[in-house]
């Protein structure tokens, strides 16, 4: 992390929530840091609506659980000196969104091809909880690493998802 941090890619729409959980809204899919985690909050091209709190809050166990998965404390440390939101070049980092219906989509920052945020805008709606399992789910199974901290965080993740 050679650089320092400029949040020129941060919407705003931030909330002091979101950045107190370090969950940065980002005005579009492509932003210049290499976010683990992040929300996509735009009225332009992308049209991601802002989350409410109780939505920041799974979103921020997400990137918990991914934290606590994939690095350890030192590279925690480190991420945690450098910026306000977790940031790894390294990462394949999970972009969501908020779309308009209501619903949940999510993309990886390495996709390059297909569509931008599955489901997509035109999709059923689907609500975060059951978008958050999909990002962890292989084949037909979600990921019981998962599913063991959802069961130990049941006040955030009250919407059984299957």
């Amino acid at each position: 992390m050679g650089r320092d941090y400029e949040p020129e890619d941060i919407s705003p729409a931030q909330t002091e929530l979101a950045t107190s959980l370090r969950v940065p809204f980002v005005t579009n899919p492509y932003p210049r840091w290499f976010y683990v985690t992040a929300v996509v909050v735009s009225d332009d091209l992308w049209r991601g609506l802002v989350p409410t709190d109780d939505e920041v809050r799974m979103v921020s166990s997400f990137a918990e659980e991914y934290r606590e998965h994939w690095y350890n404390a030192t590279w925690k440390a480190k991420m945690a000196r450098f910026a306000p939101y977790d940031i790894d070049g390294g990462a394949v980092g999970t972009y969501f969104i908020k779309h308009a219906n209501g619903g949940w989509g999510y993309r990886k920052h390495t996709w390059q091809y297909g569509p931008q945020f599955v489901p997509q805008h035109g999709d059923d709606p689907q609500p975060l909880p059951k978008v958050l399992d999909r990002v962890h789910t292989m084949v037909d199974e979600v990921s019981k690493r998962w599913v063991g901290w959802k069961a130990a965080r049941p006040e955030l993740f009250e919407v059984v998802s299957s």
